[in-house]
């Protein structure tokens, strides 16, 4: 294979640091806008897979760490004992650095022991090396604020935080529960366990003994001294968790190069460096994703074949979610049209006159959008369901979840029921035959057997969001 030739990268850096510093000056020129308003709300749309999306591109509640660190509910609430409990996990999650990988115990205890450094941190910001140390260090710093109040006030504190849990590879979760495979859910915390999960922890360790085999050989490859020493969960952390998004091979190798550039410069000085150390990797990760998720990988297969036979006769996958939202899978075929104007020529891509499909496009996207959509339902589940107990703050993302901090024991009970009863509606024989009707004389080959996880389980899995 071909090396690829990579972008002047001192220039893509200078136009991400430009890009950076524009959007933040609108962002804040945005907060302080409505700064001074009581209230106001976020009009959302979704998507043609039912994904609710806040419309406002600057400052929204689905935005990066520092525009989510300028809003706060409107509506307070008393903290609470349990209220604090989970703004101190939330402040953890926040942090990382291993912290946001602890039981919960664990997380609200370092908070807890961590009192002198958040104080300085809130008390000077611009000289808090702790501060500076977090993973969302602009969140850290809202919720510290608000942590710092409860020590100062007790349970009766009013917090306005939206405190949040995320899915564990939400995407891998989805699957695992289509498929009912214990082993995928057991590494995606479906199922409860005496300590998060690390599916990322997981896949590195079964590609650290190949590498270190490689290196022993006599005849090793030499490639494998690239990651001899270094290879760890963040390598391998964003191919795992975009793999069910389909991401493969080629993605997968520009993903690592891009983490090489971050954490290893030095090692990976020269471009052919890091196209031989990522041509050597990806193919193990892939394996070692399969291994981990196995009804996962079974399941994205079956799928692009499904895809791939419908393709072959014109048609489309579609399917309805719980939610009741249908979705079709159907990517027009492309062509390039030139037109000339007074202001210059155009060149536009638009979709085939002659109607035919881009089967390839169908395949790459069949899994992705089928979890977008599931995800998309299990929000709209949640939210409803919340809304019926009397909820009516939230700060909703795709895969992370916010209300107030002494909500998060009702959210977390929700959100699990509410799971359950996306994959109770939502089952691989449902689609199967969703994807057979109006078909007739094409071939649907059947699904994967399934495993035999218990859905019930998630109700009792304490990571499962976390």
């Amino acid at each position: 294979m071909e090396e690829e030739a990579e972008p002047d990268r001192d220039a893509k850096d200078r136009d991400l640091e430009c890009a950076r510093e524009v959007q933040h000056a609108t962002r804040l020129v945005v907060a302080r806008a409505f700064a001074g308003e009581k209230e106001f709300y976020f009009p959302y749309q979704l998507d043609w897979r039912g994904r609710g999306y806040a419309l406002p591109s600057t400052l929204h509640p689905q935005s990066d760490d520092e525009s989510r660190a300028l809003l706060l509910f409107a509506r307070g609430k008393p903290l609470g004992d349990r209220g604090a409990y989970w703004l101190a996990a939330h402040l953890a999650n926040l942090y990382g650095n291993g912290k946001d990988k602890l039981p919960f115990a664990e997380r609200v205890k370092w908070i807890q022991e961590s009192r002198k450094e958040i104080t300085e941190a809130v008390d000077r910001p611009y000289e808090s090396e702790f501060l500076k140390d977090a993973d969302k260090p602009w969140r850290f710093l809202a919720a510290a604020f608000e942590w710092v109040g409860y020590l100062r006030e007790g349970p009766g504190f009013i917090s306005h935080v939206p405190v949040a849990m995320d899915g564990t590879c939400n995407g891998l979760q989805h699957l695992s529960a289509l498929g009912r495979d214990p082993q995928g859910g057991r590494s995606t915390n479906l199922i409860p366990g005496s300590g998060p999960c690390d599916i990322y922890q997981e896949v590195a360790d079964r590609i650290i003994p190949h590498v270190e085999k490689a290196c022993s050989l006599p005849e090793f490859d030499g490639r494998a001294l690239y990651w001899r020493g270094i290879l760890d969960r963040k390598y391998v952390k964003q191919p795992t968790m975009t793999t069910p998004y389909g991401v493969r091979g080629t993605g997968i190798r520009r993903q690592l190069m891009a983490t090489m550039m971050e954490r290893h410069p030095h090692r990976f000085r020269e471009p052919h460096d890091r196209w031989n150390a990522a041509n050597y990797l990806a193919p193990l990760l892939e394996q070692a994703i399969a291994e981990v998720v196995v009804k996962a990988a079974e399941i994205m297969k079956w799928l692009r074949d499904v895809t791939q036979e419908l393709g072959k006769h014109g048609r489309v996958a579609s399917w309805v979610t719980p939610a009741g939202f249908p979705v079709i899978n159907r990517y027009p075929r492309l062509v390039v049209r030139r037109i000339e104007t007074l202001a210059g020529a155009l060149t536009l891509r638009v979709p085939d006159p002659k109607g035919k499909l881009d089967a390839a496009k169908q395949m790459d996207s069949i899994v992705p959008n089928l979890i977008h959509s599931l995800d998309a339902a299990h929000m709209m589940f949640t939210v409803g369901a919340l809304k019926a107990e009397g909820l009516s703050d939230f700060a909703m993302v795709h895969d992370s979840y916010a209300v107030h901090a002494s909500d998060v024991d009702r959210m977390n009970r929700v959100l699990r029921e509410q799971f359950v009863r996306v994959h109770q509606e939502c089952t691989l024989a449902r689609l199967t035959e969703q994807f057979r009707e109006g078909e007739a004389g094409i071939e649907i080959k059947d699904p994967p057997p399934l495993g035999s996880l218990d859905l019930g389980e998630v109700a009792r899995s304490e990571y499962f969001f976390s």
